[in-house]
């Protein structure tokens, strides 16, 4: 398991060194290169648009429709729904890109999409995933199945049995906004414990829902916490209230 964030993830670089046009996932396709050459079990990842395409190999033998690369099948557990086209609007921002450099990177995904990839992505959900798409080249270049990561890792950890045996769910989140509903683990465990009846509290960094996406979510309580302190006093009038 290759995670994304690890190899190609903002925190590895200073809010300076930020350069949503520069940069690229490369880091990730050697990762997912390696795996599939046996240094590990490569299964979820996506290589970034340098990446050497030629060093993959293998060719499609039918197994739920993905292209082995050097024998590995590919699965990418996504976090959001965004696809391909919208991707630079989306996330561009987070790695440094300014209204104009966004303008750039969309055009430049509505060119790669239409005459660049072997496959269109476009319109495919989550094929825009973690901003710079993976979809471009694993999705859609080598048939890897495209996954919603929430709930895989959520029935991985046996997350609706604990939930039936919880009083409440206490979820945390760097920042709660519109694309929290976009498929992200704090929105699809409020609307499991929903179903299951069972409150669910949030206590995050930055909380900029609106009054209609928050009732979506239906969570009792959103408390703003940024510092170890308040995380702790926000922990203990939670549970004074539970």
């Amino acid at each position: 398991m290759i995670e994304v964030a690890a190899a190609s993830g903002l925190d590895l670089l200073a809010e300076a060194e930020r350069d949503g046009e520069a940069a690229s996932s490369v880091g990730t396709g050697e990762l997912v290169v390696a795996g599939a050459r046996g240094w590990s079990a490569a299964g979820v990842g996506g290589g970034g648009r340098q990446c050497d395409e030629r060093r993959w190999s293998g060719r499609d033998r039918g197994d739920r429709g993905c292209r082995r690369a050097g024998g590995a099948a590919l699965k990418v557990l996504c976090d959001v729904r965004t696809p391909f086209e919208l991707a630079a609007a989306r996330f561009a921002p987070q790695k440094g890109a300014d209204e104009a450099a966004v303008a750039r990177l969309a055009r430049r995904l509505e060119l790669n999409g239409r005459r660049v990839l072997r496959r269109d992505p476009r319109g495919v959900p989550m094929s825009g995933a973690a901003g710079r798409p993976l979809g471009r080249s694993s999705g859609r270049q080598f048939d890897a199945v495209l996954v919603p990561g929430a709930p895989f890792v959520l029935d991985a950890l046996d997350f609706d049995r604990r939930l039936r045996a919880s009083h409440a769910v206490v979820l945390g989140e760097g920042r709660l906004d519109a694309t929290t509903l976009d498929g992200k683990a704090l929105a699809e465990a409020a609307t499991r414990a929903r179903t299951a009846r069972r409150s669910a509290h949030a206590i995050v960094a930055i909380n900029a829902l609106d009054a209609f996406d928050a009732r979506i979510l239906d969570l009792q309580t959103i408390t703003e916490a940024r510092t170890i302190d308040q995380l702790t006093s926000a922990a203990e009038q939670l549970a004074a209230q539970l």
